[in-house]
């Protein structure tokens, strides 16, 4: 196999890995979760384009490259995982951030010997919107929020966000291994036989 044609197979893997791996990080961005069988697709994309492109000239070495790129794909989408849930961006509505007040609000009620009742089912450590709230803890809630003025509105809405975000932050890198369970070795295992048989000379 000449230099040429074999820097044009390389290049027909990459791009169809790089695409493997942004498909990934889309499902991740949107879905919020992994498909561990999209990493035997990837593996059997990577090998097939570069079959297609090595025709018989394909090889021990174009069937190595294969399984490095189809890894390097697969590694990559999962590292993007692991960091689009290790650093969530949050954004709250404003109802969302109210009740940021109106927990505060519980709380001075409760020190003050005031009666809070909580709605029927509802866990206060768990409340998020205006249902989840006693009516007069609400209402004292939406009084402090517009008697703030615009930009401290705005300057809490950011802080609210920046709170969550920090809460649910996590190493990369804690993710990253966590993101390996038994069924995502078995298909990074596929990925890697699939590429190797087929952009190999194995048949």
């Amino acid at each position: 196999m000449g230099i040429n044609v074999f820097l044009k197979v390389i290049g027909v893997g990459a791009a169809v890995g790089a695409l493997g791996a942004a498909i990934w990080a889309i499902l991740i961005a949107t879905a919020g979760f992994e498909f561990g069988v999209l990493a035997w697709i990837i593996g059997i994309c990577v090998g097939g384009a570069m079959r297609a492109a090595a025709g018989d000239q394909r090889n021990a070495v174009t069937g190595a490259v294969a399984v490095a790129i189809a890894l390097a794909s697969v590694l990559g989408g999962k590292l993007f995982a692991a960091n689009h849930f290790a650093n969530p961006v949050i954004e709250l509505t404003t109802e969302e951030v109210v009740s940021f007040i109106a927990d505060d609000v519980a709380i001075e009620f409760d020190q003050d010997g005031k009666e809070v009742r909580w709605p029927r089912g509802v866990n206060p450590n768990e409340a998020f919107i205006e249902s989840d709230y006693p009516a007069d803890v609400w209402s004292e809630a939406m009084i402090r929020w517009d008697a703030l003025s615009a930009q401290e509105q705005a300057a809490y809405h950011d802080e609210c966000e920046k709170y969550l975000e920090s809460e649910y932050a996590g190493s990369v890198m804690a993710y990253f291994k966590a993101s390996f369970g038994f069924l995502d070795i078995v298909f990074l295992g596929l990925a890697a036989a699939s590429a190797l048989k087929l952009a190999g000379e194995f048949d």
